[in-house]
């Protein structure tokens, strides 16, 4: 339940994905396609076809612009690239800030779109909910199980769905004790004393904290929701035959280490976050336990 595997081809539709370990195989693989297609009266569109280098590192020079080329004629080799929907970088093999962005753009978006419905009081807010976890969570979290991400990309996406949360029920955005906000001119200002001030202590905290938020929606945290959807694609993973791709590349134990701190695996995410040992849990997979 160990081992490796090498996926050439990705396709989905007329989206094509080369996969390959030296310059040379791939140079090859371009080649023959450009041929087959030739004989089918078919061309790749050049400048809608890019390269890019997995991993790379700092300590292997300059970042390339070109690495291989079609009929003499060379192709972009790109830093970031975007393949059904998921952005991935050159030197991120985990989620990245560029594909953390763009899904709370999409998120956001979702919601401004559908921001008369999810906050219309008539409605029942536990239906509005489930709108919400549809419409716009779907977005904000798609492709979490294959993420590996920071505590700070973590922070970034549960900010953003309890911001939509609290826009949806009533004083979602109401402080605890918040300074004065009628205005002054600036000489009422200068005669305000010291004392008043210090008097005065502001607490920006919200009254509905993220507990109660979570109990007045009925709803649990991204990170909860990111560590079930992770849970459940392990699990399927497990149960499937051993040379299955996603079961091989699951219990891959790579050997070569990267720069900076160690990221754990999905597998070893999951381990951790149901607090079983390797064994057991692996064991309540195959039986529907988990």
């Amino acid at each position: 339940m160990c081992g490796t595997y090498t996926d050439l081809v990705a396709g989905y539709a007329d989206d094509l994905v080369l996969n390959s370990w030296s310059l040379e195989h791939l140079q090859s693989m371009v080649n023959l396609i450009h041929l087959v297609f030739n004989e089918y009266g078919l061309q790749i569109n050049i400048s809608k076809t890019q390269t890019m280098v997995y991993n790379w590192q700092r300590d292997d020079g300059e970042y390339p612009t070109s690495i291989i080329n079609i009929n003499g004629t060379n192709l972009h080799n790109v830093n970031t690239f975007k393949y059904l929907g998921v952005w991935m970088t050159y030197d991120n093999i985990n989620i990245g800030k560029r594909e953390i962005h763009h899904r709370i753009i999409c998120a956001k978006a979702a919601f401004a779109e559908h921001k008369k419905l999810l906050t219309n009081q008539i409605i029942n807010l536990r239906t509005r909910i489930k709108f919400l976890n549809g419409l716009v969570r779907s977005r904000l979290m798609y492709g979490c199980h294959a993420w590996r991400p920071t505590n700070t990309e973590i922070g970034l996406i549960t900010t953003t769905y309890n911001r939509f949360l609290r826009t949806m029920i009533r004083n979602g955005f109401r402080r605890v004790n918040p300074p004065d906000e009628h205005t002054q001119s600036d000489d009422e200002k200068e005669i305000e004393s010291e004392e008043e001030e210090e008097q005065q202590e502001t607490d920006w905290r919200y009254v509905v904290n993220n507990q109660r938020l979570y109990a007045i929606t009925n709803t649990i945290s991204v990170f909860e929701f990111y560590q079930q959807q992770q849970s459940n694609w392990i699990s399927h993973c497990i149960r499937r035959q051993n040379y299955d791709p996603c079961k091989v590349l699951t219990f891959y134990d790579q050997k070569s280490k990267l720069i900076g701190r160690p990221s754990p695996s999905i597998l070893q995410r999951t381990i951790n976050a149901s607090q079983l040992d390797r064994e057991d849990y692996i064991r309540k997979c195959f039986q529907h336990l988990l």
